[in-house]
């Protein structure tokens, strides 16, 4: 036995007893475990969000409390015989680990250390044969907020010890002659960030409360309504409303942060990864407001928060101060000055082409480039040759209406890119200067392009919660793989912040597979899949996928159906047929009528200010509208000015119509989905893959992206056994069109759910539809008000949704009736007609069936799991579903079996494994 001994639990049992089997284990893996001290003991998470007053997290008070349930305690024990007075004995650790490990004594005061030869080094005092030291860490592996040790993966992979673990040592000397007697070590690892995945158990759901002083199509009140009513019934599970007052605007609760969870044997602390995400809604900004939740109000008892990513600093080269660190926080300023670029010379583009069509070539081959040093240069140029054509088209149109748009475009050039040109442009010694609300730079043309690409990788959308997807276990991965969004392939260039991707990596227990998702327009893995546990039924888990092909299967035999009556040489009957101007494209007619999808909805057409020009329509819509051209809604009798407020265009579309003008992208996106099916069945083998019916936008691959054009199904929420999933607004038939035709569609496995009875149980014969009164459309007819309030009345109503109505009825006054007498609809309506102020759940009364939503229901009910339809028509039109609009506090498993040092660590073909040559003992 040696004259002192270095005790810690290292047996894993949650005790330090200094027994001799405990120490015997002192150098085997993993020996002692800790966490970060990053939560609030003795603070309860409240009920409700405020934001405002950040708790202080507990490590770093310089003394701690005893109900600190962190800190790990080590025992430096004289064993018998030893005389302490004799010796001096000195606790040590490497100064690398002394930058996240701190010491405090028995009173749990800090130990200031002495660095010396590489270690930070603390003199015991022996009054007794013991003495007693607590230890803490600050942060997890890999954080960006450790110098040196966030910012180089390889150092981390390859150094030993292992990343995640350090060792504490004595050094005993002779206290005459001062030589070294002996010494002792023990190893101590800290433990990794598990990321928890939808199929934890819920405690609390979050949804933001978007809400104006009147109703309108700009708040959220029909998704959070929806959402509500399903978590009454959900029992056990709290919902927590964030107010405006927290969020401002700012809805998408998934992206601003990831749940993931600490463990060691003493328990487990549920963490808050606050993500790298300043945005308000759609865009960038400097001023974003969810992070407050993070900081502010999820600190408490068990749940810390890791906000690492929001501290760091970046450095920049500046020609005339040298490196210059930028904060984190202020770093947005120069991407959003770097995108306003972009985004203007892309304006000047459009305007100039919609002004003078005849020069769209010249105009693209002269002025239009990806990099941001020849658009700076040319924007003068640009701007004035767009003005010429501006002024040639003001003064050929004769429409008042029309002359006024051009003359306001005029004016939105003309002093607006002078003013950008201020806070970006060329100096003579040719230095790039910028000027942001906080920051002065002078930047040097040669670093631009690489200062541009870390800057844009530092905030992609990429890097947010929506793109951290994290399976139920599965075969070598006990702990669950984590599913990331990126650029795959040979020349790919990673759209993730590096040292994100570094610090989840460096977990070390979950492999991580990336799929592509550089051709989405928000990138994030869950607009095309996601995962349902269902232990019951397959064993392990399912994975869902969105599919551009099971909806036009679906749709192709709507439409075979549909024109089943008519001759072969009816060119109404072509499939892919191009709908005619003037012919009967809706579909309600025939003994197999089938209405239009996306009835009463309305695409946002938004202008901002500060960022964007303007979120646009979706291009489906305006294509299908410019094939139209006069005698439909021609959006190139416009051009983009700077309206004040937000506008929408009637969204409905016909099945014909439908596949015509979205067979192209279906194509395009079904081989990307594809690509990432095949890469999720060499991961998981024989795993269920279920494809829901979901179509994207249009878009070409070569420089645009896409984004689902009806609401993404994949995009659900799950709580425990249930689904929350965005209700499809898709094509409806009576119940037996609907029968035949998925019955043509669907394995002959699920044919059993396909009769009268399970449609009807399950209320799938009943339309449903959220409205408020009214609606500020911009309409683009030839003729008529360019700008118009519609009324939301019977008359509108009915004028939607006639053709769910037909065949038993096309008389309009009729279908008024039934609506307004449907039980749902009571109390909805004034005398005249006129809906009632503020948001309304209207049923209307046509007995037909969504046959996305049949087919879905079927599907995921196969799985033994519950199904809620709720509306999320707010976050669809605003780039995202249901699942971007939420997020949920879950229960870790915390079980010794399934601790992450008692299981082995992630393998099999994921992208990325940590080196391990570990023996792992339990």
């Amino acid at each position: 036995m040696p004259l002192y001994s270095l005790h810690a639990d290292y047996d894993q049992n949650g005790v330090l007893n200094a027994s001799t089997s405990e120490y015997q284990a002192r150098n085997y893996v993993p020996g002692a475990l800790i966490m970060p001290n990053i939560d609030v003991d003795g603070t309860a998470l409240p009920g409700t969000v405020s934001c405002g007053s950040p708790p202080t997290l507990d490590y770093r008070p310089p003394t701690k409390s005893g109900g600190d349930n962190d800190l790990l305690p080590v025992a430096i024990i004289a064993n018998t015989g030893t005389v302490t007075a004799q010796h001096r004995v000195e606790f040590k650790l490497a100064d690398a680990d002394a930058v996240n490990v701190k010491v405090y004594d028995s009173g749990r005061s800090r130990l200031t250390g002495v660095s010396a030869g590489g270690f930070t080094k603390f003199v015991l005092n022996f009054t007794g044969t013991r003495v007693d030291l607590f230890l803490e860490v600050i942060t997890f592996t890999g954080s960006p907020a450790l110098p040196g040790r966030g910012t180089s993966l390889r150092a981390l992979l390859l150094a030993p010890p292992a990343a995640n673990r350090f060792n504490i040592s004595i050094d005993v000397f002779d206290a005459v002659q001062g030589n070294l007697i002996e010494s002792d070590t023990g190893l101590v690892s800290i433990s990794p960030l598990i990321l928890m995945g939808d199929h934890m158990p819920a405690e609390r759901l979050y949804i933001c409360e978007v809400a104006g002083a009147t109703a309108s199509l700009s708040d959220n009140t029909p998704s959070l309504t929806d959402v509500r009513d399903v978590m009454r019934t959900v029992r056990g599970v709290a919902l927590t409303l964030i107010p405006e007052a927290v969020h401002n605007g700012d809805s998408w609760v998934q992206d601003q942060f990831q749940l993931g969870y600490a463990q060691t044997a003493a328990g487990a602390m549920k963490v808050i990864l606050h993500l790298p995400r300043l945005r308000t809604d759609t865009r960038l900004s400097g001023t974003n407001s969810l992070f407050c939740i993070a900081t502010d109000h999820f600190p408490s008892t068990g749940l810390g928060t890791c906000n690492d990513f929001w501290t760091r600093t970046l450095p920049v080269r500046d020609v005339d101060a040298g490196t210059v660190n930028i904060p984190f926080t202020q770093t947005v300023e120069v991407t959003m000055l770097f995108e306003r670029v972009m985004e203007v010379n892309s304006y000047l583009l459009s305007v100039g082409q919609q002004a003078a069509p005849s020069e769209a070539s010249r105009l693209y081959s002269t002025y239009f480039r990806f990099d941001l040093t020849s658009v700076i240069n040319n924007l003068p140029d640009f701007r004035d040759d767009v003005l010429r054509l501006l002024n040639a088209a003001e003064a050929r149109e004769r429409d008042a209406v029309r002359r006024q748009r051009i003359q306001n475009t005029i004016t939105d050039i003309t002093a607006g890119v002078p003013a950008l040109l201020r806070e970006i442009n060329f100096r003579s010694d040719g230095a790039l200067a910028v000027r942001t609300a906080n920051l002065r730079l002078a930047l040097e043309p040669d670093d631009i392009e690489q200062i541009q690409e870390r800057f844009d990788a530092l905030h992609s959308s990429h890097n947010y919660g929506g793109n951290i997807e994290v399976t139920p276990s599965y075969g070598g991965a006990p702990l669950g793989k984590i599913v990331i969004g990126d650029a795959t392939g040979a020349n790919a260039r990673s759209l993730l912040d590096p040292q994100l991707s570094d610090f989840l990596l460096v977990q070390g227990e979950q492999p991580i597979i990336t799929l592509d998702t550089a051709w989405l327009k928000v990138g994030h893995v869950d607009e095309m899949v996601n995962f349902i546990s269902s232990p019951g039924v397959t064993g392990f888990f399912a994975t869902t996928l969105a599919s551009p092909a099971i909806a036009q299967r679906i749709l192709e035999e709507i439409f075979l159906l549909n024109t089943a009556h008519l001759s072969a040489n009816d060119p109404m009957s072509e499939l892919y047929g191009a709908p005619y101007h003037l012919g009967d494209y809706s579909m309600a007619r025939g003994p197999h009528p089938v209405t239009r999808l996306l009835r009463g909805k309305h695409w946002l057409q938004t202008y901002h200010t500060s960022g964007s020009f303007t979120t646009p329509p979706p291009t489906i819509y305006t294509w299908m509208n410019r094939y139209y051209g006069d005698l439909g809604v021609s959006t190139r009798r416009y051009y983009p000015i700077p309206w004040p407020d937000d506008h929408y265009y009637d969204a409905r579309i016909s099945v014909r119509e439908m596949l015509y003008f979205s067979a192209h992208s279906s194509r395009l996106v079904q081989e990307k989905i594809d690509t990432a099916k095949e890469r999720l069945q060499r991961e998981f083998g024989e795993m269920p893959m279920i494809e829901l019916p979901v179509f994207f936008d249009e878009y070409n691959p070569d420089y645009e992206q896409t984004i689902a054009f009806t609401p993404d199904l994949v995009n659900f929420q799950t709580v425990n056994d249930h689904i929350l999933i965005p209700r499809p607004n898709g094509p409806r038939m009576s119940i037996p069109d609907a029968i035949a035709v998925l019955t043509n569609v669907m394995d002959r496995g699920y044919h059993q759910y396909l009769n009268r009875r399970y449609i009807i149980q399950r209320g799938l014969n009943r339309t449903f539809h959220w409205t408020v009164d009214t609606i500020n459309e911009l309409s683009h007819v030839i003729t008529g008000p360019y700008n118009r309030p519609v009324h939301v009345d019977l008359d509108y109503l009915a004028e939607q949704f006639k053709d769910g109505f037909f065949p038993e009825t096309e008389d309009l006054d009729e279908i008024k009736r039934r609506i307004r007498r449907a039980p749902a609809n009571a109390g909805k309506f004034m005398p005249n007609g006129n809906l009632r102020a503020g948001w309304h759940r209207l049923e209307i009364p046509e007995n037909k069936v969504d046959l996305f939503e049949l087919y879905t229901q079927i599907m995921l009910e196969s799985l033994h799991v519950n199904v809620h339809w709720v509306d999320s028509w707010y976050y669809h039109v605003r780039s995202g579903g249901i699942h971007c609009g939420t997020n949920v506090i879950r229960t870790p498993d915390a079980s010794q079996a399934n601790a992450w040092w008692n299981v082995q660590p992630g393998t099999g073909p994921g992208d990325y494994v940590v080196p391990s040559g570990d023996t792992r003992y339990a």
